[in-house]
């Protein structure tokens, strides 16, 4: 998506990640789908080099996911909710992992933050859903916003 450039851009000016960094990460990013198993020990070299870079710590717990391992996806957000606790992108895939956890309570908390800063966000207004619906309560998701965000 156009938001990662800016994104990495950030994470560069604030000193969490270098302009060679962000090349690895590419470069890790697109191999996962060939050697998904590389994959991990590159962001796991990447993690090392760059441990506040909340963005690494993200891909390297979708991977982890992806893999079935999800006590290392749990770690890995965990570290970057260290790192990165305001980060809307660090919140939801907290949340999210928390949900498919069983844990609706915890990931309650977390995806409220992140809708807050994206009300319009459809796949987060589903989570949401799905949340309130395992704790028997009703949500009721901004659709107008959701709308206008829309094509």
């Amino acid at each position: 998506t156009c938001a990662l450039p800016i994104l990495m851009a950030a994470e560069i000016n604030r000193g969490r990640l270098d302009l060679a960094g962000y090349h690895d990460l590419l470069a890790v990013h697109d191999g996962e789908q060939r050697d998904p198993k590389s994959a991990i020990l590159a962001y796991n070299a990447l993690a090392a080099r760059f441990p506040q870079s909340a963005p690494i710590l993200l891909g390297e717990s979708q991977l982890h996911l992806r893999l079935g391992d999800r006590a290392a996806a749990g770690a890995d957000l965990e570290r970057a909710l260290a790192a990165e606790p305001d980060m809307m992108d660090v919140q939801q895939a907290y949340g999210l992992y928390q949900l498919a956890g069983g844990r609706p309570d915890v990931a309650r908390s977390w995806l409220e933050r992140a809708y807050a800063a994206r009300p319009w966000d459809a796949a987060l207004a589903l989570a949401m859903g799905q949340v309130y619906r395992q704790l028997g309560e009703k949500f009721r998701p901004d659709l107008k916003g959701i709308a206008r965000a829309a094509p």
